[in-house]
């Protein structure tokens, strides 16, 4: 926490309180309901808490939910090709609970290669955060809208929904990391 102030500017923004705890955790114990939740609990592309990755999570997620809220989610993964396990699973997991899913890439040349992925979830129109007229998103979100895929992209490719009875996240990693090492 101490990092996010000193170092990504975390004080600017009143109504963000950080906690020190687990994000299951702290959904189960929160009393509140928020517009957004981000999830991004991971240590780079080597490791991924299998609990923030299941349908059970994301079903609490949901719950936390006001009317309009929507979770974002960062992994590391290819979005297509033989990298692209851990991408379809999460993906085709939080597709299964939520109405709307939408995907951004920070790599818009180059799909293949694991890179940082954002989808975003809602139970609601996600359109105001992707679609760009004159003016009207702020300069963050023109930057996220630019980097939206088109689902004709990836809609093809298929991945197993994860849970907490079955989750072979580490083994899905592993694979990846394995294929980019030339093996």
């Amino acid at each position: 926490i101490r990092a996010g102030y000193e170092c990504f500017g975390l004080g600017a923004y009143e109504n963000i309180q950080p906690h020190a705890m687990d994000a299951r955790r702290f959904l189960r114990v929160s009393p509140r309901k928020y517009d957004f939740i981000f999830a991004d609990a991971y240590n780079g592309v080597r490791y991924i808490p299998a609990h923030l990755t299941t349908r059970e999570f994301f079903e609490e997620a949901k719950e936390k939910l006001t009317g309009r809220g929507v979770l974002m989610m960062n992994i590391i993964s290819g979005l297509t090709g033989d990298r692209a396990e851990l991408f379809q699973s999460v993906h085709a997991t939080v597709s299964a609970v939520f109405e709307n899913v939408e995907v951004f890439s920070t790599s818009p040349r180059n799909f293949v290669v694991p890179h940082n992925i954002l989808l975003l979830a809602g139970n609601r129109d996600l359109a105001p955060f992707y679609r760009v007229e004159a003016g009207a998103l702020s300069l963050e979100l023109q930057g996220l809208a630019r980097s939206r895929v088109d689902p004709s992209v990836y809609r093809s490719e298929k991945g197993r929904i994860l849970t907490d009875d079955r989750n072979p996240i580490e083994y899905i990693v592993a694979k990846e990391l394995r294929k980019g090492e030339g093996g």
